[in-house]
């Protein structure tokens, strides 16, 4: 069912409502998969790499390496472990809460 058919208000109010309600989904109640890409983002920024640089470091694509740190793909263990290593962190860091 669309959106817009959920909601009968005008655009406006709707994409408001939709902005509230994402806002209060991903900062009250983070998933696992949020929290580990805003880790790994936090932690690659921290150590001044690109995406790329840490894609190679862990070996798989940029592309991959951006839909994880956007949590639009769920990261194995196996590259979970890589990229800490890439990173030089436990791999428990990953999990840190926010």
């Amino acid at each position: 069912m669309p959106f817009q058919k959920i909601f009968s208000a005008p655009p406006n109010v709707t994409y408001i409502a939709w902005r509230y309600f994402a806002h209060r989904v991903r900062f009250a109640g983070m998933n696992l998969r949020d929290r580990v890409a805003l880790n790994i983002q936090d932690l690659r920024r921290a150590r001044g790499l690109s995406q790329e640089e840490l894609a190679h470091r862990a070996d798989v694509s940029r592309g991959h390496m951006g839909k994880v740190e956007n949590a639009k793909f769920a990261a194995s263990l196996d590259l979970l472990e890589r990229i800490a290593r890439a990173l030089n962190v436990d791999p428990e860091e990953l999990f840190t809460k926010r």
